[in-house]
């Protein structure tokens, strides 16, 4: 092959950088990358037990790219892959609240914006979402003034303590900023870290897998099965996107919350895939799959997630706290959706994760096991009917089935009871047998788990004579393990449920009534085990 003289020089000087970039060793190094993270919360008080749902939710973004996070149940956020020496804003937004935009340089380290006890505080008010607090706001609050969440005129945005209700509580709030932009948040103290060792991104460490909260039957570890209400699936993977695949005998009602948040409730009666969330940030994420339904509606089968392009990384940890609730569908938040006392039950309409057990076991940071069956007893059942009582379901991972729980697997620190609302539903019962038959169960709990505080608990669906006897039969049941040197068995009653917080469906507790005994509860709990 001949060769031109005149491009002999390009040839030569191409070859020559052809071996220069074969020695240098260009990609040895990747440029590194770091994360901002902390903890937002609104700027006003609220019960520990509206914690979870007001604190998740508000979304943390580096304004101008993808880089974006939502924070979870304690307000916590993370963004990682921040290229080194970025420069930007964050902007931490949530509908109804002023958005706060926290600016950094030359990013070379994490960066906290806010610990845990001091969480960077978020105002409300800013409904339409212009940059500033003003008569806008409180012309489209005057629109949904007196609203509550049934009414079609209800907008949540306004109602920002979340109770349900858009009051003068939540005008005060808009007042207390009122006149305020985006500029007048104080400055917000950004806290370096040590970077981490990898340039990479950081992932939980450990083996990829789920956890399960509740009785699982591992039969088939590859698909358990589970029936009790409350039972969820929890989950950190890497990606966009997630479904899941799963088989229900019958109409079953299920939660996903991804990142903190609520997602819509979905319903399975067969085999179905349904998708969780998309459009996510590529990036890590945790997404909590909760049913809803209590075991009468059915068993349910757990086929798998499905990640798309993404992947499963380590499961979150276990929380150190472990409470266990046995009861019947007060417990199972029966009809706590519904709206009127007259509306027959829909399984729709039963969200066990606004039950009042499932917000104590959030507010007090626990995970809880529910055992609960609506129209159960522990002399009779609803009506005076037969059938299996609550010491006996309570043995089992599967009721439907037969499967036994193995009480090993569990060991909570609080055993709190609800039962007797329908022994009393129709005749007083036998006070030998009652009393009897509740020592047995709670001499079966401590048997399993010698050292847990137990609360017996009545109401708040009981009046009259019915309450005053139930009362009665079970202070003498916590009396006699007292007199026997069993302290750690108490006794509690809640307030009898009243108009004014409003009915479920067949005079059940309303989500407000929920709430008030959850806070009731948390607040015992905390006294008799120091939490």
């Amino acid at each position: 092959m001949k060769v031109k003289l005149s491009v002999l020089p390009a040839l030569i000087l191409a070859s020559l950088s052809l071996m220069l970039v074969a020695l240098c060793p260009v990609h040895a190094y990747a440029a590194a990358s770091y994360k901002i993270s902390g903890y937002i919360a609104p700027d006003f008080k609220f019960n520990e037990s509206q914690a979870a749902v007001l604190k998740s939710g508000f979304t943390a973004e580096l304004a101008g790219t993808s880089f974006k996070a939502q924070t979870d149940i304690e307000g916590f956020f993370s963004i990682s892959g921040i290229p080194e020496t970025t420069s930007g804003t964050l902007v931490i937004k949530k509908s109804g609240y002023l958005a706060r935009n926290i600016s950094f340089t030359n990013i070379k380290s994490d960066i906290s914006i806010g610990p845990k006890e001091g969480p960077v505080d978020i105002w409300p008010g800013d409904i339409d979402a212009s940059g500033v607090i003003n008569m806008s706001d409180i012309i489209l609050m005057a629109g949904s003034f007196n609203a509550v969440k049934e009414d079609s005129k209800y907008n949540e945005s306004c109602d920002f303590n979340l109770n349900g209700a858009i009051n003068m509580e939540d005008v005060l709030f808009v007042a207390k900023r009122f006149g305020n932009t985006s500029e007048n948040y104080p400055a917000a103290k950004l806290v370096m870290t040590t970077p981490s060792a990898t340039p990479t991104p950081s992932s939980p460490s450990g083996t990829p897998g789920i956890r399960y909260d509740g009785r699982f039957d591992f039969t088939n570890p590859q698909s358990p099965k589970f029936a009790w209400t409350g039972s969820s699936i929890v989950a950190n993977f890497s990606g966009t996107e997630v479904s899941a695949t799963l088989k229900s005998t019958g109409e079953n009602w299920f939660q996903a919350i991804v990142d903190g948040k609520v997602m819509t409730p979905f319903m399975v009666n067969s085999q179905s895939t349904v998708k969780l969330a998309s459009g996510l940030t590529n990036g890590e994420h945790q997404i909590v799959l909760w049913k809803r339904t209590e075991a009468s509606q059915g068993e349910v089968q757990f086929l798998g997630f499905n990640f798309g392009s993404g992947k499963l990384l380590a499961p979150p940890p276990a929380p150190e706290r472990k409470i266990e609730f046995i009861g019947d569908s007060i417990t199972c938040a029966y009809g706590n959706e519904g709206t009127s006392k007259d509306q027959p039950f829909t399984p729709k309409n039963e969200n066990s994760y606004l039950s009042y057990a499932a917000i104590t076991a959030r507010s007090l940071n626990a995970s809880a096991n529910f055992i609960a069956w609506s129209g159960i007893g522990i002399t009779m059942n609803y009506g005076g009917a037969g059938g299996q009582l609550i010491q006996d379901r309570y043995l089992m991972t599967l009721p439907q089935s037969g499967v036994q729980w193995d009480f090993k697997k569990y060991i909570p620190h609080a055993v709190v009871i609800n039962i007797g609302t329908n022994d009393f539903s129709t005749v007083t019962p036998d006070k030998t047998k009652f009393i009897n038959n509740y020592k047995a169960l709670i001499s079966k709990i401590r048997t399993n788990y010698p050292d847990a505080h137990i609360f017996c608990t009545i109401g708040p669906m009981m009046w009259g004579s019915g309450l005053e006897s139930c009362k009665s039969y079970v202070t003498d049941v916590v009396n006699d393990f007292k007199s026997k040197g069993d302290l750690k068995v108490y006794m509690m009653e809640y307030p009898q449920q009243s108009e004014t917080n409003g009915y479920g469906e067949d005079w059940h507790p309303s989500l407000k009534t929920h709430q008030l005994m959850a806070d009731q509860l948390t607040k015992e709990i905390k006294t008799k085990l120091g939490w």
